[in-house]
């Protein structure tokens, strides 16, 4: 099927009563006599957990998958399932904050060794060692959407037998599909595109069932799971995931377009663009460009405070993906957690700001942001 009927249909469950929709099982406790497998939501094992999971490891094409509580729940607990003390890890630095972050508090203390390369196959390449366990990376980044050809760095992972994870949030499964590239793992934040509607704190790993049940067996003892109703809750949303995200695409690109032309603006980060220097690729490796992009305003030419302050009908606000469009400073929001230094050596300066858009009218959002740049110049 198509992903929109995939959406829609898979994940469903079968009971007595027949109803379209999966009930919502809200027990925490499950009979255990002449009763075969013991439910619980710590075990990652009941029926609104599996179903959801079903729904979006057939998004993906992946063989299973686990949901959990938050997407830094599913990218933890995933690393610490397949790493141990002496492996390596590599991590492109175009990396959402708190995943970088995670990586120096928590993985590094205990012995992994981290090694940050560029957004690119060759940087990756040039870092892989006789240690080297995992690569985790992006495409598209966090915040300046660089594209990493999936398909080259699946291959190369592979013949030095190394796990390939993706976060793959930014793109949704309706503009990218990594496993059908090669990637081992697929993880999302589902708070973002995929619950899609800003009320829901959720996430999702897919993978082969291997790896995914070696997850799992760890997710037991780290309890980031997903309770009842907000699987329910991430169940209905992911039924209109393939409308709101395609919308989504065509009023980014429009957006991108006006923007990329006016004199106040350096440069405009999206991979729509054909100036984007990961354009071919993207266009090779996704079925739509996706819905964020991120401006770099010049330097002295408007007042990024007055220009948040005048706009009216888009938000800032952190975190993304919601029908309502947003927008947020990264050095102040996302990649707060590393240090001026770190954030200077990526390029993420005050001037920039990343927009996630949403389903409004494109041109009323042009007009907002229009207004905020007159409003704002210096």
């Amino acid at each position: 099927m198509e992903p929109s009927s995939k959406c829609v249909h898979n994940g469903a469950h079968e009971s007595e009563c027949h109803p379209i929709n999966t009930p919502i099982y809200a027990s925490t406790v499950s009979r255990y006599i002449n009763a075969g497998e013991q439910y619980y939501p710590r075990y990652f094992n009941t029926v609104n957990q599996d179903t959801l999971a079903a729904k979006i490891s057939a998004l993906e094409a992946a063989e299973k998958g686990i949901v959990f509580s938050s997407g830094m729940a599913a990218i933890s607990t995933t690393c610490l399932a397949l790493l141990r003390p002496g492996d390596q890890l590599i991590i492109p630095f175009e990396m959402y904050g708190g995943s970088i972050a995670f990586a120096e508090e928590q993985l590094r203390p205990l012995g992994i060794e981290i090694t940050y390369t560029k957004a690119t196959v060759d940087s990756i390449k040039e870092a892989i060692s006789e240690k080297s366990k995992m690569i985790f990376f992006e495409s598209p980044t966090n915040p300046f959407l660089s594209i990493i050809d999936i398909q080259a760095l699946a291959s190369l992972a592979k013949k030095n037998n190394i796990i390939t994870v993706i976060d793959n949030t930014f793109a949704s499964p309706i503009n990218q599909r990594p496993i059908e590239l090669g990637i081992d793992i697929s993880i999302h934040s589902g708070t973002k595109f995929l619950s899609g509607h800003s009320d829901l704190c959720c996430g999702a790993a897919v993978g082969p069932e291997r790896l995914i049940n070696k997850i799992q067996h760890h997710a037991h003892h780290f309890g980031g799971c997903l309770n009842a109703l907000d699987c329910y809750l991430l169940d209905r949303s992911l039924k209109t995931l393939a409308i709101r995200v395609r919308e989504q695409n065509t009023n980014a690109f429009k957006l991108a377009e006006i923007l990329a032309s006016k004199e106040v603006v350096n440069k405009v980060y999206y991979p729509g663009l054909s100036s984007h220097i990961g354009f071919e690729v993207a266009a090779a490796q996704m079925s739509g460009p996706g819905s964020l992009f991120s401006i770099e305003f010049k330097k002295n030419s408007i007042s990024i405070p007055n220009f948040l302050q005048a706009l009216d009908l888009i938000t800032p606000g952190i975190s993304l993906g919601g029908v309502e469009t947003t927008v947020c400073a990264p050095a102040l929001t996302s990649h707060h957690k590393l240090t001026e230094k770190q954030r200077l050596e990526q390029g993420i300066r005050p001037e920039l700001l990343r927009f996630s858009i949403g389903i409004e009218a494109w041109e009323d959002l042009a007009n907002d942001i229009l207004k905020a740049i007159k409003a704002a110049k210096l």
